[in-house]
């Protein structure tokens, strides 16, 4: 199973994310998107997070002609900014599809630190700016 997302022919664990066509239109204001947190260097959910995912797939699973855009980021002062924002990316899109979700309902993108949630883009920002970018945010698509 692939998905289309963000960086060309890059695939972790059998989904496939190409990141050369993120935005259609203007980018996205990913301050004001919902959004999952992630401990620094890591790609795993934490368990108070999956609350708000499941109920995330239970909306899309109840309406199917919906979709959801994920972004994943990471913060200045993670290490490989980019494969753990990759990271941060798959383990949200698989979580929607143990969950039921259908692969064409989810679109994914990571950014690593190409682009920040809030303006910060150095490891010396105040490290609740820092933790903003430790993030997924996603967007439902009617």
């Amino acid at each position: 199973q692939n998905i289309a997302t963000t960086q060309p022919n890059t695939t972790v664990e059998g989904f496939a994310h190409d990141n050369n066509r993120a935005f259609e239109t203007a980018q996205p204001d990913f301050g004001r998107m919902p959004a999952i947190l992630f401990e620094k260097n890591s790609g795993v959910i934490a368990e108070n997070s999956k609350a708000a995912l499941k109920v995330l797939a239970q909306t899309l699973i109840k309406n199917p002609a919906m979709s959801v855009n994920i972004f994943a980021f990471a913060s200045a002062d993670e290490s490989d900014a980019r494969q753990v924002s990759l990271q941060r990316s798959d383990a949200v899109l698989r979580y929607l599809i143990i969950n039921g979700v259908e692969l064409d309902q989810v679109k994914s993108f990571y950014h690593g630190t190409t682009i920040s949630r809030n303006g910060c883009a150095n490891p010396n920002c105040p490290e609740g700016l820092l933790q903003q970018n430790r993030a997924v945010a996603y967007q439902l698509v009617q």
